[in-house]
């Protein structure tokens, strides 16, 4: 489905979904304590919306193996410091319903994980 399809379907739905903002990521970040700070709270959120999916309900979504979630909390810590990593917020009504997170390598960017609310799944492209 091309994006302005989902955009219209949801400015048609009007106030009934609520209002839409989004915590983008504009390339790689520019400061590294608060910014670090900031990554680590976006991935929370992130792997907590994975979780409470398809993936947490079969089992495989990072939260579902303490020793995964360790790991992966621990890598994107020391990414996010080293200035490595991001993660975008997709929210309505500040609920976060969808989330991306970026890996660096350079000047190029590539999505690791993404999560998504399935009550959403109507706008998904």
């Amino acid at each position: 489905m091309r994006p302005s399809t989902t955009f219209q379907r949801w400015e048609s739905d009007g106030d009934a979904c609520g209002q839409l903002t989004w915590r983008g990521d504009t390339g790689q970040p520019t400061s590294t304590g608060e910014q670090a700070g900031q990554v680590g709270e976006a991935f929370e959120a992130c792997l907590a919306l994975e979780g409470g999916g398809w993936e947490g309900a079969r089992g495989t979504a990072v939260l579902s193996n303490p020793d995964h979630a360790v790991f992966v909390r621990r890598l994107i810590g020391v990414l996010a410091d080293q200035q490595n990593a991001s993660v975008a917020l997709l929210r309505v009504d500040q609920r976060v319903i969808a989330a991306q997170v970026l890996l660096y390598c350079g000047t190029t960017a590539y999505t690791w994980k993404i999560a998504y609310d399935p009550g959403y799944a109507r706008y998904s492209p």
